[in-house]
């Protein structure tokens, strides 16, 4: 699937699954009980998406350390 968005252009061509994972960790993270309807969980998933989309400036690297239950983990 993130490979389908980056070759429509969707999406940064640098992203990773990894990225996408941590993208996900950080909405939920705005889930809290005194936001019954969801205003910060959506503004924060709206900014998040924000950089998710094309952009002229690529992302920093990522860091070098293996992510469990990534292919390249445990090799």
């Amino acid at each position: 699937m993130l490979s389908r968005a980056i070759d429509a252009k969707a999406v940064r061509p640098e992203l990773e699954v990894r990225d996408l994972v941590a993208v996900i960790v950080m909405t939920m993270a705005t889930v809290h009980p005194d936001d019954p309807h969801g205003a910060d969980r959506r503004r924060y998933l709206a900014l998040l998406a924000e950089g998710l989309r094309p952009s002229p400036a690529t992302l920093p690297p990522p860091s070098s350390h293996e992510v469990p239950g990534s292919p390249a983990h445990g090799r």
